[in-house]
């Protein structure tokens, strides 16, 4: 069927993806340029790391006796995410937020722990995650983010024109962005 390839070939290219990268190293533009502008990154600020499992395409992962399909065979990465701090300060701590929260079963965070790649955008290329049972909706006439019940306020993830550097370009592979003017901690990631 179309949704069972579909998900398979998300599951290989986030596969093929993880195992080509070792630093995922921007966070805050929305720009993607061309792939002749190859500029030098600007100085890592911050380095997040990320342990990803992409599990079989029944959605599990536990250790099975028998192999059935070794395509189908759960495979784990740890991904190390540079961050620009000196180029998207804003951004920078708006996502450092969502890092190290602490597990805290009666009253939980949202936290990239539990971060889906939900989307890959076939036009620009973006890997696109999120947060798991993270939603925007509408609380008295303004956006607001809700987990599990609860309501956060939700902020722009903007940067000053003043400690704003540059644009930098998307051109390179392993890219971390966040689109301008969106509430959500989603992020993507380029894989081209």
């Amino acid at each position: 069927s179309t949704q069972l390839s579909s998900d398979k070939q998300r599951r290989n290219l986030i596969k093929e993806f993880a195992q080509s990268i070792v630093v995922a190293p921007i966070l805050g533009y929305s720009r993607i340029s061309s792939a002749n502008d190859s500029s030098p990154l600007p100085q890592v600020t911050h380095k997040v790391f990320m342990d990803i499992r992409i599990s079989r395409a029944d959605g599990t992962f536990y250790v099975r006796d028998t192999i059935q399909d070794p395509a189908d065979e759960p495979f784990y990465a740890h991904l190390v995410l540079g961050l620009f701090g000196n180029n998207a300060p804003n951004s920078v701590q708006q996502f450092l937020q969502y890092v190290d929260v602490p597990f805290d079963l009666d009253n939980p965070n949202p936290s990239y722990a539990t971060t889906r790649f939900r989307t890959l955008d076939s036009e620009s290329g973006l890997l696109i995650g999120g947060i798991s049972g993270l939603d925007l909706t509408t609380l008295a006439g303004g956006n607001v983010l809700e987990y599990k019940g609860r309501v956060i306020p939700a902020k722009l993830w903007l940067e000053n024109a003043d400690t704003s550097k540059a644009a930098l370009a998307h051109d390179k592979k392993g890219l971390l962005t966040h689109r301008n003017l969106d509430l959500t901690p989603s992020f993507g990631i380029t894989t081209r």
